[in-house]
């Protein structure tokens, strides 16, 4: 997308609200122009003697003013079709790591709503105008919690709001309300909207303990570990019990596409393992044997073969999981399975 130099003039202006581009040439300047033109136009026509000349004179005038237009109208087309495409992207990033988002003004008139949202709640679209009032009715939203929005929304400060709202199956549903005041163009607030689930920080603070007393992060037991892994043409991967990567070595770091020492946390297995046989990988780690789709940094799939077991303490208790990985493009049948 191209820089608006425009911006740049006013960047250290006290306003920073949006900023109209300015185009050249204006719409007068365009209309006097087009005046000027068909005068000359009239003029030379009048004065040539010779039908011939006069209508080849036209021609080329008219020819000129067609190759113009047809100009100005593939420009404006493609024009459009790069906003489209950026307003399907940047629709897609809003909506990320949430159940739907709504972008509307401080009176509550909803300006934006994306497919989430309108799959939630299909008769909302039918209203000539669409408002949090609508959307409250419609959900079914308590009044207290209605009251908790509107304030955090004139507040014009970032906010998150508890509150119960009926989806389309008229189901109650727990949600988190994220209120985010939007800086330019001023006067408009972002609401992103997820589902509300307990005690979710506190099983956070809990993983990180967990995984701060595994003795697998020892650093000590890392680089003794090390030497062995590097001089071996096997990539390996370390993960503790949850899937969450402790360490990978050089070689695999280099199959995968990223630099050295990128695989960490807080990476996990399911950020670069695709698919293991034919299952999908959305879950904690496991022991396997077999094929594995692993995802590159830069784009694109990499089969490759693996071989997953758990490492367990003196207590038998599970301390987290160990994959040697073989690359079949680099290795005959025979050798890549020779891991254990």
């Amino acid at each position: 997308m191209a820089v608006r130099y425009t911006d740049a003039k006013k960047i250290k202006s006290a306003s920073r609200d949006f900023i109209v581009r300015k185009y050249k040439p204006s719409l007068p300047q365009i209309l006097a122009i087009f005046i000027v033109i068909l005068t000359v136009n009239t003029t030379c026509t009048l004065m040539m003697e010779s039908k011939y000349k006069s209508a080849a004179f036209q021609f080329i005038f008219i020819a000129a003013l067609g190759v113009y237009a047809i100009y100005e109208i593939q420009r404006s087309r493609d024009m459009m079709l790069a906003t489209q495409f950026q307003n399907a992207l940047f629709a897609s990033a809003l909506t990320a790591h949430c159940k739907y988002c709504l972008i509307v003004k401080r009176d509550g008139s909803v300006v934006y709503i994306d497919k989430e949202f309108q799959l939630m709640f299909p008769d909302l679209r039918k209203d000539s105008q669409l408002t949090l009032a609508n959307m409250f009715q419609q959900g079914k939203v308590d009044n207290d919690d209605k009251e908790k929005i509107l304030a955090a929304i004139a507040c014009g400060e970032r906010d998150k709001v508890i509150y119960e709202i009926r989806g389309p199956d008229n189901r109650l549903q727990k949600h988190v309300m994220s209120v985010e005041p939007i800086t330019t163009p001023s006067g408009f607030v972002m609401l992103r909207s997820r589902e509300y689930v307990e005690q979710r920080a506190g099983e956070g603070q809990e993983a990180i303990a967990a995984v701060a007393q595994n003795p697998l992060l020892n650093k000590t037991a890392h680089t003794l570990f090390a030497n062995i892994m590097n001089r071996m043409h096997v990539g390996i991967l370390i993960t503790d019990m949850s899937g969450n990567i402790i360490c990978a070595n050089p070689l695999l770091e280099k199959w995968l596409t990223f630099r050295k020492g990128e695989i960490t946390p807080p990476l996990s297995f399911t950020d670069i393992i695709y698919r293991a046989g034919e299952e999908t990988v959305t879950k904690a780690p496991n022991d396997y044997e077999g094929e594995a789709i692993f995802q590159r940094k830069e784009g694109g799939m990499l089969t490759m073969f693996i071989k997953q077991k758990m490492i367990q303490d003196a207590d038998d208790q599970g301390l987290g999981y160990v994959a040697l990985i073989n690359n079949p493009i680099d290795m005959d049948i025979d050798t890549k399975k020779k891991l254990w």
